[in-house]
């Protein structure tokens, strides 16, 4: 009765190893990191590493379209990282560009 359990499962595990499949899948968490990095203002505080993401993750959305799943995968891992970096670096950089906004003390000046 319970025979379709391990065959569901053989097929779940075979699915998960086909490159479509795979490629698919990072380029949705790509997509993922990539949005939290515009929430968190990484597109205008970061915007090498997001904007290199960006362009990386279109690159392997078209080869995916080209059925180049491996190369698809590649490109998609490095946006995902380079997203995560680009969220990783915003508040840093952040700090840097409040830190020259300060204007410096009155007695400074002359310290110069």
């Amino acid at each position: 009765m319970r025979v379709w359990i391990p065959v569901a499962l053989g097929v779940a595990v075979v699915a998960g190893s086909c490159a479509p499949v795979q490629s698919a899948t990072v380029i949705s968490r790509a997509e993922e990191e990539l949005r939290t990095a515009r929430l968190a203002g990484a597109d205008q505080l970061a915007p090498y590493e997001f904007t290199k993401a960006d362009l990386y993750l279109k690159m392997a959305k078209e080869r995916q379209g080209f059925s180049d799943f491996e190369a698809a995968k590649v490109f998609a891992e490095e946006a995902q990282r380079l997203a995560v970096t680009a969220k990783q670096n915003a508040p840093y950089n952040l700090r840097l560009q409040q830190r020259r906004a300060v204007p410096l003390s009155p007695g400074a000046e002359g310290a110069r």
